[in-house]
């Protein structure tokens, strides 16, 4: 069995950073094109040991192309969640050992089967119900607009406007915590610090107090 080297982020991998297929074929060159249909049956690879978000990008990419180019079946362990979601089709999410969640990136997403998933893939908000349970939102999935502060799915003020490259995002301050809304500039634009506003949810889940696994799918107010 040969270690063959491939140099992912080709020139621009300046701390020698590869990913190594281990085969049992001798191709004669380097080029991968060249030996795109040998029989792969370990994929390893390191990364820098500092974060390089120049590099990562690329490192995603090449893996992806990889993996479309050679069609084989890959298991890649991360605790980077854009991570999964960009070079997965299909992710399990584990909590203590244990298989929480299996499904494609857009079901994990859309569709998390439980408060911990809720919490721990993408951004969402929590709101706290009289009832004890929890209704979560995603900040895309929040709709502002300006009013009393009472009105809506839940009322508050406009604490903070942050930019974070092509959106916005709005942090809320209501009875209920912090709400976030992601929205464009020309939203963004329309409000500013201490507007008293109505939040409006769309595509929401309920949790409740006795089995975080279980849900209720809301429709939309």
């Amino acid at each position: 069995m040969e270690t063959i080297t491939w140099d992912l982020a080709r020139g621009l991998s300046r701390g020698g950073h590869s990913v190594h297929i281990l085969t049992t074929a001798n191709p004669k060159g380097r080029d991968f094109e060249k030996f795109k249909n040998i029989s792969v049956h370990y994929l390893s690879g390191t990364k820098p040991s500092q974060y390089t978000p120049f590099f990562f990008p690329l490192l995603n990419k090449a893996i992806r192309r990889l993996h479309e180019e050679i069609g084989f079946t890959a298991v890649f362990v991360t605790h980077d969640q854009e991570e999964a979601m960009a070079l997965s089709d299909r992710i399990v999410v584990m909590n203590k050992g244990s298989f929480e969640q299996i499904g494609t990136p857009a079901e994990i997403y859309d569709h998390p089967a439980s408060r911990y998933i809720a919490d721990f893939i993408g951004e969402m908000n929590f709101i706290e119900q009289r009832d004890g349970t929890t209704i979560a939102v995603r900040p895309e999935n929040v709709t502002l607009e300006l009013g009393d502060g009472t009105g809506g799915d839940i009322g508050g003020y406009v604490r903070t406007i942050m930019m974070l490259g092509h959106f916005y995002e709005i942090a809320i301050g209501t009875d209920s915590g912090i709400v976030k809304a992601y929205v464009s500039a020309e939203t963004a634009g329309k409000f500013k610090r201490g507007d008293m506003v109505n939040c409006y949810f769309e595509g929401t889940y309920r949790y409740e107090p006795d089995s975080e696994k279980k849900k209720e799918k809301i429709a939309p107010a």
